[in-house]
């Protein structure tokens, strides 16, 4: 906001300084003897053609200005939005990623237990590593669920 509220006041000044240089610095034509075969110029075309023109580019000038303000407005609301999300999504990718690497970890150990070249390989000792993979992996699905990534708003 700040941003917009320094543009319209160079724009102002701008405007302020640039009409006063120009009624300054006007220069009357030398008078040259010139007969003219048509009709003096009406008032209407000498002094309200010129203001005319005058007030154009003023509004011009200040839709301008009004058009770039709401534009940086807008950008700055998408950008705060943007950011936002990507908090969000970080933040939900940084614990869905943690309950990956449990299910990763709890993988191994069932692996582990299941491969592992040994004398006695017990069923219930199977069975119960595979119980504690099924209770490690139904605790991540719940950590993804509790974590979903952001839908994005803006």
């Amino acid at each position: 906001m700040t941003y917009v509220l320094l543009s319209l006041f160079w724009t102002v000044a701008g405007l302020v300084v640039g009409y006063c240089l120009g009624r300054a610095g006007r220069l009357e034509a030398p008078e040259v003897a010139m007969h003219r075969a048509e009709n003096p110029p009406s008032w209407w075309r000498r002094h309200l053609g010129s203001r005319l023109v005058g007030v154009l580019l003023v509004v011009l000038a200040v839709l301008s200005v009004l058009t770039g303000a709401t534009f940086i407005d807008r950008q700055a609301d998408i950008a705060a939005c943007q950011n936002e999300y990507n908090r969000q999504f970080a933040a939900a990718l940084t614990e869905r990623n943690v309950a990956s690497a449990r299910e990763r970890e709890g993988q191994r150990q069932l692996l582990d237990a299941a491969l592992r070249p040994r004398d006695d390989l017990d069923a219930a000792a199977l069975t119960a590593a595979y119980q504690r993979y099924l209770a490690i992996l139904a605790a991540a699905d719940a950590q993804r669920e509790a974590n979903p990534l952001p839908v994005r708003a803006c």
